[in-house]
């Protein structure tokens, strides 16, 4: 998972990353898939490392290019599907595809307030950004004027 993510077992955490900026959430991904299939005790010596699995949520908000130009792709697509076939509410996938027209909006500092905007900042326990460097400073901007801008980033 990670200790560098400093990924709390509850509340909802969000993930804006880009390119292979999403490699860095994989690991987190394949363990909220493993905690919702009721597998993490066959892979997880440390009980203490596992998600809560009522309480924690992860928001994924993944961007690229294509899908040719995708990273772990099929990964977030099987688990959103999932969750949402068992009615689960701890993995959501934002997807945008730029070259096709999927979610083509510039993630520009509107965008930033708009979707941080959906969430309490009481209940957000992490916000990640992930990307090349302008998308990165654009976050920090937006962030230096809203709730969100005392959270670990």
């Amino acid at each position: 998972m990670g200790k560098g993510l400093m990924v709390k077992q509850s509340g909802v955490h969000v993930a804006f990353a880009a390119g292979t900026g999403v490699l860095v959430f994989v690991d987190l991904v394949m363990q909220l898939a493993l905690v919702n299939m009721g597998l993490a005790h066959k892979v997880i010596n440390d009980p203490t490392q596992v998600l809560n699995y009522d309480t924690f949520k992860l928001v994924l908000y993944a961007s690229f290019p294509s899908r040719e130009e995708a990273v772990a792709l099929e990964l977030f697509e099987a688990l959103s599907k999932y969750c949402q076939s068992k009615g689960l509410r701890n993995f959501e996938l934002i997807l945008r595809l730029s070259k096709e027209k999927l979610n083509p909006r510039r993630w520009d500092e509107e965008f930033v307030l708009e979707q941080m905007g959906k969430f309490n900042p009481k209940e957000v326990n992490r916000v990640w950004i992930c990307g090349p460097p302008v998308m990165n400073e654009t976050f920090e901007r937006a962030f230096s004027t809203t709730a969100f801008n005392n959270l670990a980033y």
